[in-house]
């Protein structure tokens, strides 16, 4: 009775565990770029109350005779399936449909990530410019990329495996200003030119820089995939980091090297279904009270063989 007790109780902390997660996934049921979790249980210790024994001429095999001891977390798996897209109509906001992650970081040295930066990864891409034309999420981390400060000259030059840096628009010069900056669904960031010491003139000829009033990419958005993003480390605020099972990110922009595409003025939502987490709730419930019954049960028969001496 006492083992059927203490491994009833097994069954009361591991359930208690299950209902954590499930309500932390309803609480995150509206939070950009949640990504669900679901546990599973394993066996504990098993006790051997008589081993197995082999066929004889006269007689059959016997089975083990075993009781087991109760049971513990065997995972809390985070559950990277794709979440519902919203729109927003915000040139700023991205939505990452398939695989991958924006980098960001508030670990710059003069604007570089240096190559023991701390980074995070996230899914939500609620970001904006700042007063200093960075691109940064809603808390301020800078939004990693490549930038070319002089792509009006030579076209923006991509080279992945130059250091990341954050994404900051060009600052206005006698000889450049850019405007109208927006987001493609490559990741890419653009601004509408002019030289402002050399502006097109009516001809015939025309005369002026021939870039004036002509798109031109200013800076990449990264991206990083992991071979095993459950393996990521939560590190909170719709942040995760590396950790030793994710593998090594691998680092490309949108739609190349298993990167998923971007949506512009979209956000990806929680993944958590509701009624999945009502269903898993219940059956941590069920699990709880039955485990509860099984302890009061035994309470019931320890006090019965205590009235047999009256």
């Amino acid at each position: 009775m006492l083992r059927a007790m203490y491994t009833s109780i097994t069954g009361l902390r591991n359930h208690q565990t299950m209902l954590d997660v499930v309500g932390n996934n309803i609480a995150n049921v509206n939070t950009y770029g949640y990504k669900g979790s679901t546990t599973a249980f394993k066996t504990l210790l098993t006790q051997t109350m008589q081993g197995a024994g082999a066929p004889s001429p006269n007689l059959g095999g016997t089975n083990f005779q075993q009781v087991g001891l109760g049971m513990t977390i065997d995972s809390i798996t985070q559950q990277f399936t794709q979440g519902a897209l919203q729109t927003t109509g915000v040139q700023t906001d991205l939505a990452i449909q398939g695989d991958g992650f924006f980098n960001v970081t508030n670990d710059l040295v003069g604007g570089v990530a240096s190559p023991t930066a701390e980074k995070f990864f996230t899914r939500a891409g609620n970001f904006k410019f700042d007063a200093n034309g960075t691109l940064v999420t809603s808390d301020g981390f800078h939004v990693m990329g490549w930038t070319d400060d002089d792509a009006a000259t030579a076209g923006f030059q991509l080279d992945i495996t130059n250091p990341m840096s954050s994404i900051q628009l060009p600052a206005n010069t006698p000889t450049a200003a850019y405007s109208n900056v927006i987001i493609g669904s490559d990741g890419s960031v653009s601004g509408i030119f002019q030289d402002p010491s050399n502006p097109t003139l009516p001809g015939p000829p025309p005369t002026g820089n021939p870039l004036n009033g002509t798109r031109v990419v200013v800076a990449q958005i990264a991206m990083s995939r992991f071979s095993n993003p459950s393996g990521l480390e939560q590190a909170g605020n719709n942040r995760w980091q590396a950790s030793l099972n994710s593998g090594t990110p691998v680092n490309d922009v949108a739609l190349s090297s298993g990167m998923g595409q971007l949506s512009v003025g979209y956000l990806e939502m929680s993944n958590v279904d509701l009624a999945t987490e009502f269903t898993e709730m219940i059956k941590a419930q069920r699990g709880f009270q039955a485990n509860s019954r099984v302890i009061t049960t035994s309470d019931e028969i320890l006090q019965e063989l205590v009235n047999l001496k009256r």
